[in-house]
């Protein structure tokens, strides 16, 4: 089984209720709030695993922009709409994403160490295909120094994928790295536990791309 199908199938689920965050009105971690800077009123926003949208909806209160999530998790979307109705709120995968809209940012909320090896390039596209152009893309994620793998502790067949997720994005020459900051499940700041190591990545989706004109 895919780890895709493993988590619409219940580890999403599983995986909600042992990490349901404290309650209700709780600032996030440390890694959302700089998306402030980036969002107003008039901005459209998505987060792919979204949990119950406790994220959006803190991101919603302090800009009030309009606000869309996706979690593989049927119970944490569930919860979400109805603690908070007024987020667009849908069970799906990065692989697959359930909007034909466009947004003006595009969270991937701790969600890509979990994903199977040979969707990225398929969620690449997914991203690319819903983000604006002159959007903003943020990753929030584990930042080892070179990609590892460790065994999934709660799932046999699952495992967790560390890397610098935006370096796939940024292989493509209409996303330009804006910045990193690196930190760890305690808060901003370096630590030398490589594999605790966390980063919010930001990347801008060009316009244009220019192309040099090459001569005859």
């Amino acid at each position: 089984m895919s780890q895709r199908d493993a988590f619409l199938q219940g580890e999403g689920d599983a995986w909600f209720q042992r990490n349901s965050p404290p309650a209700q009105g709780a600032p996030p971690m440390w890694t959302v709030a700089p998306l402030v800077d980036f969002i107003d009123d008039s901005s459209t926003i998505l987060e792919v695993g979204c949990s119950d949208g406790r994220n959006l909806t803190w991101l919603r209160e302090q800009t009030g922009c309009n606000a869309a999530g996706v979690d593989p998790s049927g119970a944490a979307i569930a919860t979400g709409l109805d603690r908070h109705p007024e987020l667009d709120l849908r069970v799906g995968t990065a692989d697959r994403l359930p909007f034909e809209r466009r947004f003006d940012l595009v969270l991937l909320g701790f969600c890509l160490y979990l994903c199977d090896r040979e969707d990225l390039p398929r969620i690449v596209a997914e991203v690319d295909r819903v983000l604006e152009p002159g959007g903003c893309l943020a990753i929030i994620d584990f930042d080892p120094p070179t990609p590892r793998r460790r065994r999934y502790r709660h799932r046999d067949g699952v495992s967790s994928f560390k890397m610098d997720h935006m370096a796939i994005f940024t292989a493509f020459p209409n996303y330009t790295a804006a910045s990193k900051v690196t930190g760890s499940h305690e808060g901003p700041g370096w630590t030398s536990d490589a594999s605790e190591r966390i980063a919010l990545s930001l990347a801008i989706k060009e316009r244009s791309i220019d192309q040099l004109e090459e001569p005859d």
